[in-house]
């Protein structure tokens, strides 16, 4: 660190480090009397927080704190109604009362044994300041954007296994290791699920065979034995992927050549932008109001969203006059009601316990605000359990030069000539085979998952019809066994979700099991 660098951290009270350095971490500052902790941009790394006796403990993974007490933790019941409306939400609360979260690009100030909280990262920001680069220069950048990250990231580890879906971001990541000669060790793993969801396996092997590296197709069944609620972990907050099966552990059985790292192309739905919406044309009049592109512009708009130019009017053109763009966020979580958490979802409050990026546009305009929100999706992707003995799992597009770059390139270029994720797939013509970079359709696993619950919808009906979320008064038994039975098209698409509620009500049923014991 050059001595301006350090110059700059003790200026900013640390927050120059999200500015001057990038990757995936926990940063501890002291100066004087004050301590600063800040996460990254990302959030990659969990970091909670609690105090006993006036002592300030910081930790990654509270199930692994056997030094702790955990005996004195209390539940976060409105914590709880808030992850059953919505299971991936960040507020900086946690399932326990005494354990807090720190929240990407967030930063912890503790001065005389106090600590307060601040916000020092805003995507607004960035967004907000769009970069004005013709098409072909735009293309440009974002390729060598994220070959940089991404060969930054492998640097790291000696191999690298691209999870290769088949889709393109995935197959986005393979080919900026294998065309640019990465020295390390590349090959590719397929998932071939065990379910008549269509094979993805051809479309891989494309890739695979034009990166000119060795694929392992892996195969993936649906989980035999549902874990029991008893066994989750004593974590700050339910994992997400409980009772599913563990991709690297899996892969271990089959003898399945890992590297040192396996790398993921999820992000770039949220970077590249896999959106239908019509809002880049409402982004294009507010930013150039008499621009020579407004005819194109509008028919790429319909060509993206499916809809008429009159339709795209319609919706677009009231931005132009006032109306204030909404998160689109909050509006997909409201999609999510089921018979169990509807009541949770009317009670949740959620507008006011995210953060302010999440809900206030500023002056946003409505398609760069809605990439901004669903940022919030993103950054719960990270794997917070632990896997020791397994190789780590790596999400490179999800670094901040990337996220950055494209937070600033407005959002009617990222959806160049009105294709999602247009101008990656432009940007990326001669990495990847056309049978892959140009298909729109995506890769479905609803068959996969729609078996697995199937298999184990007795028991899910039973532990949570009978369990601790019922006995706490956040779901109804009523509500779960008509959710749990019902039938049709919109039933069976949400009702996958019981997955979700099954992973909270373990989580719960093993707290209040330990505590009652204490």
């Amino acid at each position: 660190m050059t001595a301006e660098e350090k110059r700059r951290l003790e200026n900013t009270g640390g927050a120059s480090l999200l500015k001057d350095f990038w990757g995936s971490y926990v940063g501890f500052y002291r100066h004087k009397d004050e301590l600063f902790i800040l996460a990254d941009i990302a959030g990659s790394i969990p970091c909670y927080h609690m105090e006993i006796d006036d002592v300030h403990l910081f930790f990654s993974h509270l199930e692994h704190c056997d030094i702790l007490d955990r005996t004195r933790l209390t539940i976060n019941y409105p914590f709880l109604q808030r992850l059953l409306a919505y299971d991936k939400i960040q507020t900086g609360e946690t399932g326990l009362k005494e354990v807090a979260e720190l929240l990407p690009g967030m930063r912890w100030r503790v001065v005389e044994g106090v600590l307060a909280r601040e916000q020092v990262w805003d995507p607004r920001t960035l967004a907000a300041a769009p970069l004005k680069l013709k098409d072909a220069d735009a293309m440009d950048m974002l390729r060598d954007t994220t070959l940089s990250v991404v060969q930054s990231r492998a640097n790291a580890h000696g191999s690298v296994t691209v999870s290769l879906s088949g889709g393109l971001d995935s197959s986005i990541v393979l080919g900026c290791l294998a065309k640019h000669r990465w020295q390390g060790d590349v090959n590719a793993l397929h998932h071939s699920l065990g379910s008549e969801d269509p094979s993805e396996y051809r479309f891989a092997d494309m890739v695979a065979q034009a990166a000119e590296r060795d694929l392992f197709e892996l195969p993936t069944p649906i989980v035999e034995t549902l874990e029991d609620p008893e066994t989750h972990p004593l974590s700050a907050r339910p994992h997400r992927s409980f009772g599913a099966i563990n991709p690297q552990a899996l892969a271990q059985r089959h003898h399945a050549p890992l590297g040192a790292a396996v790398f993921t192309g999820q992000g770039g739905d949220h970077l590249f932008l896999a959106s239908d919406l019509p809002l880049g044309f409402a982004d294009y009049l507010q930013e150039s109001p008499r621009g020579g592109r407004i005819p194109s512009e509008l028919l790429s708009a319909a060509r993206l969203s499916g809809l008429s130019i009159w339709e795209v009017l319609k919706q677009t053109l009231p931005y132009t006059v006032g109306r204030k763009p909404e998160s689109s966020l909050l509006a997909a979580i409201q999609k999510r009601s089921t018979d169990v958490n509807s009541e949770a979802l009317f009670s949740a409050d959620l507008e006011t316990t995210l953060p302010d990026w999440v809900t206030n546009p500023l002056d946003l305009p409505p398609g760069k605000f809605s990439q901004v929100n669903h940022l919030f999706h993103m950054f719960q992707i990270r794997s917070v359990l632990t896997q020791p003995g397994q190789p780590e799992t790596c999400h490179p597009l999800i670094s901040q030069p990337l996220i950055e770059l494209c937070l600033r390139l407005p959002v009617y270029q990222l959806c160049l000539n009105g294709t999602n994720r247009g101008l990656a797939r432009e940007a990326f013509r001669e990495y990847l085979p056309d049978a892959v970079r140009l298909r729109v359709t995506k890769g479905n696993a609803s068959r996969y998952y729609a078996a697995t619950l199937e298999r184990h919808l007795s028991k899910i009906a039973a532990r949570l019809a009978d369990g601790a979320l019922v006995q706490a008064g956040l779901i109804r038994k009523e509500d779960v066994l008509h959710f749990m039975s019902a039938d049709g098209i919109t039933l069976r698409k949400w009702r996958r979700m019981a997955l979700i509620y099954y992973a909270i009500e373990a989580w719960l049923t093993r707290w209040s099991t330990y505590l009652r014991q204490g």
